[in-house]
């Protein structure tokens, strides 16, 4: 994606006289002026394009964070279910029991005892229950916030697709037009016009190029880098000439 490895040469061995390198050149000017401009609008547009992407990318790691608490979230409710679940089986086998034990017209065993531990145990029973049916409201109002989190965090997900979709699109045409230029702005430098210039603008610090990217950089860098590279090279040129009509009026 990178332009990597271009040449340009700073023309040591073309030095000319001042006024020669330095005699008005419209069509020289009129093409550097051109492509800084270019070059200054694609630079933007591609680093705008990678914050986007960088920003993008941040907001994955938001999505991400979201996906692992709301699952810890679900496992967690789901525990409490199953718990719950456990209790209204326990439940359920004590009211048979109690219903076995209370409900009979067994007149032995209906003394006043009998009835009255019956009369408290299913008013114990009855209170439990009462505290099941609460906790399984609680339970449902849980889910359903769950679920609504759920539903909220695949919309932004969908959002987020589309516009990665989008961002990558427009990356890849802002690098592609990028790199474009960089190789018409190369070609240009490297034209014995311009290469006049370097030297009598001395500018060949600026200008000097080995075509090698440091170990490590991204791509995207790279094509950053040079693009900077090639822009600051054409002002300091323009910037010599400006200087030199200036102090020759």
């Amino acid at each position: 994606m990178a332009a990597i490895n271009r040449i340009l040469l700073t023309g040591m061995g073309l030095l000319l006289c001042a006024a020669t390198a330095s005699a008005y050149n419209y069509h020289l000017d009129r093409d550097i002026q051109s492509l800084k401009s270019r070059g200054t609008a694609l630079v933007n547009r591609y680093q705008s394009a990678r914050e986007q992407m960088s920003e993008l990318h941040h907001q994955q790691q938001v999505l991400d964070r979201a996906k692992r608490q709301l699952a810890s979230d679900q496992a967690s409710f789901d525990k409490s279910a199953r718990a719950h679940q456990q209790q209204v089986a326990e439940q359920n086998q004590t009211i048979n029991d109690v219903k076995n034990r209370c409900n009979n017209s067994n007149t032995a065993e209906n003394t006043s005892g009998h009835v009255n531990h019956c009369d408290n145990t299913i008013a114990a029973v009855n209170a439990k229950s009462g505290k099941i049916r609460s906790d399984a409201e609680a339970l449902q109002k849980q889910q359903s916030a769950l679920d609504a989190n759920a539903l909220a965090l695949n919309r932004q997900v969908a959002h987020w697709n589309r516009d990665q979709m989008l961002a990558i699109s427009v990356f890849n045409d802002a690098s592609t037009r990028l790199n474009n230029w960089l190789n018409d702005a190369y070609a240009f430098m490297n034209t014995r016009d311009f290469q006049d210039n370097i030297a009598w603008a001395h500018a060949s610090k600026r200008c000097e190029d080995n075509g090698t990217v440091g170990a490590g950089t991204s791509e995207e860098q790279a094509l950053y880098s040079q693009a900077e590279h090639a822009l600051g090279c054409l002002s300091d040129v323009e910037n010599a000439r400006m200087r030199y009509y200036k102090s020759a009026k």
